[in-house]
């Protein structure tokens, strides 16, 4: 009887159940048909409902106006500078360490270099990061270095307020880019335990 070797991967038909999912739950939310949804989701951009994909952030906290004002913490300026010093390392989808990674890839080598607990400390899916319990979303003007600019088939991290580090796609290397429209800001959880 043969075994059979663990997958290390992600398995692509599961990515592709995963898009389509989210397309579905969200076209149906927003009452727009599925193929516009997907448009908007793999551009980043708002659907034409005039509505974001993504849902609105929490009020702002005083603790996230004392670290917005002092440019985050200092484990989010750990996470950015992790992230930055890693720019130029070439896309490999489903790749995750620095020899090649895709976006969450990426995000999740970052962050398991801070001892941050993802779902996966392999690979987590980008789309995961939306909702992953060990974050919480902030607003976009409250955007500090280390935390997560979050898209549906995206992520990076942020250096600053409209830049953040990511892994572009097929072809490209990661590199520093501006935020740009419909990102959702998450900041891990582990970020709070610090002073402001």
């Amino acid at each position: 009887m043969a075994t059979q070797k663990p997958s290390t991967g992600i398995p692509g038909l599961a990515i592709v159940f995963a898009i389509a999912g989210t397309a579905l739950v969200v076209s149906g939310l927003k009452g727009g048909s599925i193929a516009d949804t997907l448009r908007a989701m793999i551009r980043g951009q708002t659907p034409p409902s005039g509505e974001s994909l993504l849902p609105a952030p929490g009020p702002r906290s005083p603790q996230d106006l004392a670290r917005e004002s002092a440019g985050g913490t200092a484990t989010g300026q750990a996470v950015a500078a992790t992230a930055l010093s890693k720019v130029g390392v070439p896309y490999r989808w489903g790749g995750h360490t620095p020899d090649g990674w895709d976006c969450s890839g990426f995000v999740t080598w970052v962050l398991t270099q801070h001892g941050i607990k993802l779902p996966s400390n392999v690979h987590t899916v980008s789309a995961q990061f939306l909702v992953w319990k060990g974050a919480r979303t902030i607003s976009r003007d409250s955007c500090s270095p280390g935390d997560l600019v979050c898209y549906p088939l995206h992520v990076g991290i942020a250096t600053g307020k409209d830049t953040f580090v990511n892994a572009p796609g097929f072809g490209q290397r990661t590199r520093d880019d501006r935020i740009y429209g419909g990102a959702l800001i998450r900041r891990p959880l582990a970020y709070d335990q610090e002073e402001p």
